[in-house]
């Protein structure tokens, strides 16, 4: 739910969501050696430790839910209450990196 909501803001703004997973042509363009790229995931749980850097965004950008993401205000206090729930399990978003080097 909380990420619908982020990709309706994300894309409100112009943002390439893809542009991550095209990084790695880019940096092949650039005639860079020994290019590659990766992407990771976690399975967050709710009421851990890790899952505390999600609060901030949430509380953050709650106005943003409401207007963007068309949320209810009833829906993001359901969203925080699922980030304490050692129930609730979730898929980060993908983490992508890429690299390379300067040939020679």
């Amino acid at each position: 739910m909380f990420f619908e909501g982020l990709r309706a803001i994300l894309d409100a703004a112009g943002t390439d969501r893809l542009f991550a997973a095209r990084l790695r042509f880019a940096l092949k363009d650039l005639s860079l050696a020994d290019v590659g790229h990766e992407g990771s995931v976690r399975i967050a749980q709710g009421g851990d430790q890790r899952s505390d850097i999600y609060w901030p965004a949430v509380d953050g950008l709650r106005s943003q839910l409401r207007t963007v993401g068309r949320f209810a205000d009833d829906e993001i206090d359901r969203l925080r209450e699922l980030l304490r729930d050692s129930n609730s399990r979730w898929v980060s978003a993908t983490l992508m990196s890429a690299w390379g080097r300067r040939p020679g």
